[in-house]
Order: C-alpha cells, then structure tokens, then sequence
C-alpha cells in the first residue's frame, strides 16, 4: 500500500494530465458521433452516407491514435520512433493504394 501512495503522490500531474486528455477525447468523439449521424440521418443518398461513415471512423482512429501518443508522451515515454513509424506506414499505405 504503500508503494501504491508514492506512486500517486509522485506522479499526481501525469494522472490528473491524462485525465484531462481522457475526458476531452470522449467529449471530442462524441461531438463527432453527433455531427456526422445528424448529417448521416437527412442523406438519402447511399453512396454520401458510406462516405460519411467512413470518414467518421477514420477519425475517430486517428483521434484514439493520436491521444495514445499523447499519453505515452505525457508518461515520459519517447513517442519519435513511433511517430516516424506511423509515417513510414502511412507512406507505405498512400503508396499502395495507387491505381
């Protein structure tokens, strides 16, 4: 217990920081949710509401991915490998989806 105390007592900022990210992540997801389904319930048409589906869930992975990033910096966790990963990958992706 208390090893568990220190913890907290050592790392108060970084906890109270990520909840904040926490927080704002949902609340940024869920004004998303509601944007993109109110534009998606007055289309009629198919291929607009695929489209917007599809938008929607890119961003919403984004967002999670980034706020990972976010959060792995805010532990001290050095996030440049993974970022130059991402970016290797998105090239590698944006290459191969070329017709």
């Amino acid at each position: 217990m208390a090893k568990f105390q220190e913890f907290i007592r050592t790392n108060l900022s970084k906890l109270i920081l990520t909840c904040v990210v926490l927080v704002i992540t949902l609340v940024l997801i869920f004004v998303i949710n509601f944007v993109f389904n109110r534009f998606i319930s007055k289309q009629k048409n198919k291929h607009r509401i695929t489209v917007a589906k599809l938008i929607k869930s890119i961003i919403r992975y984004l967002i999670l991915i980034l706020i990972v990033i976010v959060i792995l910096g805010i532990w001290g966790v050095d996030v440049m490998p993974i970022v130059t990963g991402v970016g290797i990958v998105g090239l590698v992706v944006g290459l191969g989806a070329q017709t």
